[in-house]
């Protein structure tokens, strides 16, 4: 069983993740794991949105998430 899904759903749960890089290619394969799965509300307004890059490969889109982008700083 491949666990990176699992693991990267782990440190963005954690909110220990600062970057993702999620790579789609133009097919279809039917059921299988999910990749990333973490506890959220399912309201659009309550969505993570953090600053996103697009990078084509080809046929396939990679997609940059900037976590730290999103991340509050302490203030001293």
């Amino acid at each position: 069983m491949e666990g990176g899904g699992h693991t990267v759903s782990r440190f963005l749960e954690a909110g220990a993740l600062d970057r993702l890089y999620l790579t789609c290619a133009p097919i279809l394969v039917g059921d299988g794991v999910p990749g990333i799965r973490f506890t959220g509300g399912d309201a659009l307004s309550d969505a993570l949105s953090p600053p996103v890059r697009r990078f084509e490969f080809g046929r396939d889109v990679c997609t940059e998430f900037d976590f730290s982008a999103t991340i509050p700083v302490p203030v001293s």
